[in-house]
């Protein structure tokens, strides 16, 4: 966890101060900004490195950054800039179920990576003949000090300059929640472009990660012991792309849940508890303009983040990619409105 927290609090020192590595300007949508990376702040940095500063300058995620092959870091660090939005979402429960609303920053950063904590105080502890010892004064609550989960989205476009492809560009977008979704099911998260724009062949990555934390329990006389064992960090760089028919890209995240320990525990009896946290994951793409042309074209790109709150037995949610719109979801009403973030592409303007 320590060694997760030190890189994450890393990338959001360099997004708090990435304003020295690239300047902003207003564009049409109220969250995208234009980047322009200024080269005085990457002297003597090349290739692969400088593709890792300027994503790293970006705001993305170290983790996210070292699972990037070679090929697509030495294609950043072609860029000069491009354009950049960020959104802040937090559950919360309303009349219509759990619900993601707009946060801020700092909402986000006042729940940086909470695990959730167990009380062991909260287990029944039972006798030899199942008489009850003791039981919790309070319902059982897993989830200490935690209200819903916050989930921060960020999308960046990179244009490139290559001689070869003038229209060349790349797509990075990443998402972390800083405390668990209350409901763990099954999300969504992608990118979906409009029919101006084509996609390089091969060059979709994506990225899944989350840690969990491993507690023993022992019921005795006395009360439930209990004690840290260890931190197991879980990652996948290897998921399939949902869309069949190269409209765009997205992943299918099976949100990791907490394995508490028995409601009830007889003396002497022992148990494992395990805990999730720092889940995260994001995707990427290169692509050029479908008809290049020395014109001025605007062209949109769309970043989706699709959280179920909810489900019925043997439902098998689906997400459907189009091209010129965001991700949809199969069974729609067991999911929180949908995250969107629009980038609106103004290419040779």
């Amino acid at each position: 966890m320590k060694r997760f927290l030190s890189i994450l609090l890393a990338a959001l020192l360099c997004l708090s101060l990435s304003v020295t590595a690239f300047a902003t300007e207003e564009a049409t949508n109220s969250n995208q900004k234009g980047i322009c990376f200024d080269a005085s702040e990457f002297e003597g940095l090349s290739g692969v490195d400088l593709g890792k500063a300027k994503l790293l300058a970006s705001g993305h995620s170290q983790a996210f950054i070292d699972t990037m092959p070679e090929e697509t870091l030495e294609k950043v660090a072609l860029s000069s800039g491009g354009y950049q939005t960020e959104s802040y979402m937090k559950e919360t429960l309303t009349d219509n179920g759990i619900e993601l609303v707009e946060a801020t920053k700092d909402e986000f950063e006042s729940q940086l990576i909470q695990a959730k904590v167990f009380d062991p105080n909260n287990i029944t502890i039972l006798d030899e003949e199942g008489n009850a010892i003791s039981s919790p004064v309070a319902p059982m609550n897993v989830t200490q000090s935690v209200d819903g989960g916050t989930v921060y989205v960020i999308t960046s476009f990179y244009s490139v300059e290559d001689a070869a492809n003038p229209s060349h560009f790349l797509v990075v977008s990443e998402f972390i929640w800083s405390s668990m979704p209350e409901y763990r099911g099954t999300d969504f998260f992608g990118i979906t472009r409009d029919s101006y724009v084509s996609i390089y062949p091969n060059s979709f990555g994506n990225y899944y990660a989350y840690e969990y934390d491993r507690y023993w329990y022992l019921a005795t006389n006395g009360g439930v012991m209990s004690s840290f064992m260890d931190t197991t960090s879980v990652e996948d760089t290897n998921l399939e792309n949902e869309d069949d028919l190269g409209h765009g890209f997205a992943i299918k995240l099976s949100v990791p849940g907490d394995v508490p320990p028995p409601a009830s525990m007889f003396v002497g009896q022992n148990a494992y508890g395990l805990f999730c946290y720092a889940y995260r994951g994001g995707c990427y793409f290169e692509g050029v303009l479908a008809q290049p042309s020395i014109v001025p074209t605007n062209f949109n790109i769309w970043t989706t983040y699709l959280h179920q709150t909810g489900t019925r037995l043997f439902l098998s949610p689906a997400v459907t990619v189009p091209i010129g719109a965001s991700l949809e979801v199969t069974a729609e009403k067991y999911y929180a409105p949908k995250i969107v973030d629009l980038i609106l592409v103004k290419w040779g303007s």
